[in-house]
């Protein structure tokens, strides 16, 4: 599962550092580079291959003012699991909880 915020052609500029990136090739044929944090292996982003403007799908967690961005659409949904219709229902931590016995 992913949240993303795609970031409109033109408009997505990396603040600091140069991210490591793979070229990920999808069951369509499609290619897309995968980028990632060389230090930590944080992904950061995915996009389309070439030079020209083109939008980014950048990941919510590596953005600052992703508190103030609230999801509007969903995709891929035909995989989505049925869980996910009820993560109300189980238990939540402020942080990592102590390991299970």
């Amino acid at each position: 599962m992913r949240a993303v915020i795609i970031a409109r052609p033109g408009t997505f500029v990396l603040l600091s550092g140069k991210p490591k990136e793979y070229l990920k090739t999808a069951d369509s044929g499609a290619v897309r580079p995968q980028a990632f944090c060389p230090q930590c292996g944080t992904a950061l982003y995915s996009t389309s291959v070439g030079d020209d403007p083109k939008p980014y799908n950048v990941r919510v967690g590596v953005l600052r003012q992703r508190y103030e961005l609230a999801p509007r659409r969903q995709l891929f949904v035909q995989s989505q699991q049925a869980w996910v219709y009820d993560l109300n229902s189980i238990t939540k931590f402020e942080k990592m909880p102590p390991p299970s016995r």
